[in-house]
């Protein structure tokens, strides 16, 4: 990735909930494309991270950047502005609403868009999950666990980010839908550029999408796995 513009930077990073920090010394980059996955136990400090990026809790120490411009002083709302998306483990969705009018209260917060501006935004996410569209007058609490997961991506994408935050995206889904969450996922990639961090708690199909892997433990990053390692399970490594 020598040459690649940096999408999302953390150093330093510390983070908490008003009673010391809960993650420590998060220091990481993820080029433009990239996509770096965060494996470890669950009360690793995960999500805990990717709150911090989203200035959704104390952070203490640290600097977060997304294309080169610092978002230490920006409020969350700003911080989804300025390019940062953030898919949480679940409630990632408005579950009273119907899948096409979360698009559109997504969309909405983008600011004043052209009709085909917002035409072309629903079109692309409806082209990467159809199940979605043929869903869209549906309730987001009808839909199964997998439908859900891929319209809380696609909340995350219609605003074009540059980096993704994607908690655990796989949590609860059966391998087979795992692995087609994953081959939209690298789809996706491939024709937006978007960056990805992922979180899971095991070492699951995304790993594949993965150009870094990182370990969480007990609130740090312990340690990168080489992709050539041959490692099925987290047990194996700590």
């Amino acid at each position: 990735m020598s040459g690649t513009a940096t999408a999302l930077r953390v150093t330093g990073l510390a983070a908490g909930y008003g009673r010391g920090d809960v993650v420590k010394d998060i220091t990481f980059a993820v080029p433009r494309g990239g996509s770096l996955l965060l494996v470890g136990h669950n009360g690793a400090g995960k999500t805990t991270i990717f709150r911090a990026i989203m200035g959704l809790c104390a952070v203490s120490a640290g600097s977060v950047e997304v294309t080169g411009a610092s978002l230490d002083r920006r409020s969350p709302a700003e911080r989804a502005r300025d390019g940062l998306s953030y898919v949480m483990q679940e409630h990632g969705t408005f579950r009273g609403m119907t899948v096409q009018e979360n698009l559109e209260v997504i969309i909405g917060l983008s600011g004043k868009l052209s009709r085909a501006q917002r035409s072309e935004a629903f079109t692309r996410v409806y082209d990467w999950f159809p199940r979605i569209h043929e869903r869209r007058d549906s309730p987001a609490r009808a839909l199964s666990g997998g439908e859900n997961r891929m319209l809380a991506i696609s909340l995350g994408l219609i605003r074009k980010p540059a980096v993704m935050l994607l908690d655990e995206p796989t949590l609860g889904l059966a391998p087979a839908t795992a692995e087609s969450m994953v081959e939209v996922v690298r789809r996706i990639q491939e024709e937006t550029g978007v960056a990805l961090v992922i979180t899971e708690s095991s070492l699951t199909a995304v790993r594949a999408l993965a150009t870094e892997t990182k370990v969480v433990r007990r609130g740090g990053l312990s340690h990168t796995i080489d992709d050539r390692t041959d490692i099925t399970s987290l047990d194996e490594i700590l």
